[in-house]
């Protein structure tokens, strides 16, 4: 059963045409940051919509979509699970009720030893295509020729208002070359959907300083459907341009 951690048990989701296999515990970590860098994985933002108050924590699908419209596939081809302190939930010991991509997560605090669940929160994991479909255009708006580069969503929301969804899926950075920040070998301080892209001369090799990196992200279908502002979806912007 999913609730119960096994050293080298490998959870596997069962969907009408699609198997799915989940790394094992001892790998998530490595597996998740190596998924945020290359973009391997098309996975949403995470959610926390319930807390383990009431009879448990009910992190339903249906409910998700309700809250957060647009922001989630129409068929996730998985789910992950964690406490909100980034703990996963297949190594907590706890029991769970639901735990499907088509479903969502549930954890029912009288199934547990001493009684109540952990909070959780849950992301699912999407097909390719959600992921490509809505996308901002490249930012640089920092150079490397202080600490580091540092492209934050708080400065880049006040240097380009309304070009940037408020929960963004993704996030991409390369240089401006093009080549891809997994791939230039430095030390990338910050990278994620909430901070967004920091790279600090400190703690590059002796004598090495970061390169000047932009970056993109990944919003939910709905902010390329809505009229975009100054431009801010790509993809709006160029069939603008070609028509």
């Amino acid at each position: 059963f999913l609730g119960i951690h096994k050293p080298k048990l490998v959870f596997v989701f069962y969907l009408p045409t699609k198997l799915l296999l989940f790394p094992t515990p001892e790998k998530a970590e490595e597996s998740t940051s190596l998924a945020l860098l290359t973009g391997s994985r098309c996975t949403t933002y995470w959610f926390d919509r319930d807390d383990p108050s009431g009879k448990g924590d009910y992190e339903i699908l249906s409910e998700l979509r309700k809250e957060y419209p647009g922001e989630i596939c129409a068929q996730p081809i998985g789910i992950e699970a964690e406490t909100l302190e980034g703990q996963p939930a297949s190594t907590t010991g706890q029991i769970f009720k639901l735990s499907s991509p088509s479903e969502g997560f549930a954890c029912v605090n009288q199934d547990q030893k001493g009684g109540f669940c952990q909070d959780y929160k849950v992301r699912f994991i999407c097909p390719p295509d959600f992921c490509s479909a809505c996308k901002t255009q490249w930012f640089d708006r920092d150079d490397p020729s202080g600490h580091g580069d540092f492209e934050t969503l708080a400065e880049l929301r006040r240097e380009y208002p309304d070009q940037i969804c408020p929960r963004p899926i993704q996030i991409e950075a390369r240089t401006l070359s093009g080549v891809l920040a997994s791939e230039t070998g430095q030390n990338i301080s910050k990278f994620d959907t909430t901070v967004g892209f920091v790279c600090v001369h400190a703690h590059q090799k002796p004598l090495q300083f970061c390169h000047d990196y932009k970056v993109q992200f990944t919003c939910p279908e709905s902010f390329c459907s809505s009229e975009c502002k100054h431009l801010a979806c790509e993809r709006k912007m160029d069939a603008h341009l070609k028509g």
